[in-house]
Order: structure tokens, then sequence, then C-alpha cells
């Protein structure tokens, strides 16, 4: 199992033991919503469906790849997911559940890049991608199903886009609507959607909390340096740890890169790296998907790495 250190005071936590873009084994029936596949399709097929799905029940890459390999749809697939990282990390899981690379069956498109093909019957794109997509094509031609993943998000963008959908569903009578999440309202969003729900279970890993409070005067970016040089010492693999802003982020990166070359870790070779939403998408992409024998990593990342 592994720890993970909180500090009183300190708006940040850390995710241990990860390894980003090592998944060699990942089958599609491994996943726990495997069973549910034929009855999710079925209902999307025929209208429209709210999927509550906890977290670790594989809805984000294997309802996409199911339904792209079954051919189950008469037209496209859009997914909508709330970041560019998210988008780009979905389409690269289903095309690999595939056999797959993006741009095949399963493509993606988001602000500053996109890959899809004339094969393309899965895209994955942010929510403002789609925004003016809508814009363009308000009967969204040629679409079947349009996906709303980890909307319990419940961005201005999303709910925006869900009113767009329903309109061209009410206009056309053949688009099929998806709304996804693992904690959100189903009632209230099956109500207005006027379509069933199926629940469906995750899988959970044990977990370890431990507590590091910051010493007397210690300020945030050292306390958070120090719960992650302990973490490097206590466990394996790379440490993603969560911080507010641009700011807490080079400051945590600094003290921690002082702590480790004074030799408070026995750690080894440790790489620092910072993730945030204004990098370059290749950047953030060769983070979360670092090449084989990639030295331990402490990733220190704003919000975007939660999806």
């Amino acid at each position: 199992m592994h720890p993970v250190y909180t500090a009183t005071g300190v708006p940040s936590f850390l995710r241990l033991g990860l390894r980003f873009g090592h998944n060699d084994a990942m089958r599609l029936d491994d996943l726990p919503i495997f069973p549910f596949l034929p009855e999710i399709a079925d209902a999307l097929r025929c209208g429209s469906l709210v999927l509550s799905a906890e977290t670790g029940a594989g809805k984000t890459s294997a309802v996409p790849a199911y339904l792209a390999e079954r051919r189950e749809l008469p037209g496209k697939a859009i997914i909508l997911e709330p970041r560019r990282l998210a988008a780009v990390s979905a389409a690269a899981r289903v095309a690999e559940l595939l056999g797959e690379e993006p741009g095949g069956t399963v493509g993606y498109r988001v602000r500053g890049d996109s890959r899809t093909g004339p094969r393309t019957v899965v895209e994955f794109v942010t929510e403002a991608v789609f925004i003016r997509i809508v814009q363009d094509d308000p009967l969204l031609t040629g679409v079947h199903l349009v996906a709303f993943d980890e909307f319990h998000e419940r961005s201005a963008l999303a709910d925006l886009g869900l009113a767009f959908a329903a309109e061209a569903r009410e206009a056309r009578g053949d688009l099929s609507i998806l709304v996804m999440s693992a904690t959100m309202d189903t009632a209230a969003l099956s109500t207005f959607l006027e379509c069933p729900t199926i629940a469906v279970p995750g899988r959970l890993f044990p977990i370890d909390l431990s507590y590091s409070p910051p010493q007397a005067g210690e300020r945030q970016e050292l306390a958070l340096a120090r719960a992650i040089a302990t973490a490097l010492g206590a466990t394996a693999g790379d440490i993603l740890a969560f911080v507010p802003g641009l700011r807490e982020m080079g400051a945590t990166a600094m003290s921690l890169r002082a702590m480790l070359d004074h030799g408070l870790s026995d750690a080894g070779p440790v790489e620092i790296l910072a993730l945030h939403g204004s990098m370059p998408l290749r950047e953030q992409r060769a983070i979360v998907s670092p090449p084989a024998g990639a030295p331990r990593r402490v990733i220190v990342s704003t919000s975007i790495a939660e999806t």
C-alpha cells in the first residue's frame, strides 16, 4: 500500500507509486465495466443514457473502445473531456485497447493539436472545441453520440455543450447523449434527458494515509517538499504532488531539489518535473507518457493531472 502525505495549512497532496504510460497488459475485459458494456451499447443504440461509474470502473476508455470495436453506432461518437491532456490521454488509451495509434479508428482534437483521419469513428475533444463544432454545425451532422465525461466538474462550457447537444437531439431525433461521472446527481440528469441510468461499481486500491504537519514557522512549499523527500525514501515509483498554482510549484520544486542535493533522501537519482496547463501539449504528453527506463520522477502539478 502506498502512503499519502498531507500537511496542515498546505492545500496540496501526493499520490505515490505511480508510473504513467506503462500499462502493457491493458485489456478491455480486465475492467469492472466490461460486463455492463452490452447493456450500455443497447441503451445508446436507441436513446440516451446517464452512466454512474465509480472510480476505476473504466468508463472513459472501455465504453468508446467497445462501441468502436463492435461498430455499435451508425455515426461518429464525440467524447468531451474537461482538459486537453485528458482528451489526448484518453484517445491514446482507447487506441491502445484497439491495438492502434491515435488517428485511426480513434482520434482527438484539442487546441493546438489534432489527430484524426478518414477512418475515425471516436473523437475525443475538449469542451471548448465541442462548442465550436456545434456552432458550425448545430445539427451535428454525421454524429450519432455525444458523450460528456467527468460531468461532475460542471463547467459553464460543459453545461452549454449539453444544452446544445439536447437541442440537436430534439431537432434530429436520432442523436444519443451519454453523460458519465463517478459522482453526480444522476436523478436530475436522467429527468432532464428523459433517459435511464446505469450504475457500475469501480475498482478501489488500498491506500495508507499519513499526516505530515508543517514544522513551526515552516513555509508551505518547504512542508510539502519535506513530505515528498520522506515519501521518496519510504516508497517506490513516481510521486505526483498537487499544488494550487505556478508560484507554489516553482517554490516546492526548488526546495525539494535543495533537500535532495543535501542528501536528505536516499532515493537515488530523481527527476523533478512541473506539469501545468500553460505548457505546450507535447511537453505535457511527454511527462505523462515517459519512455521505458526513465528515472524515478517527482511530478509537481496543478489540477490538470486530476483527470
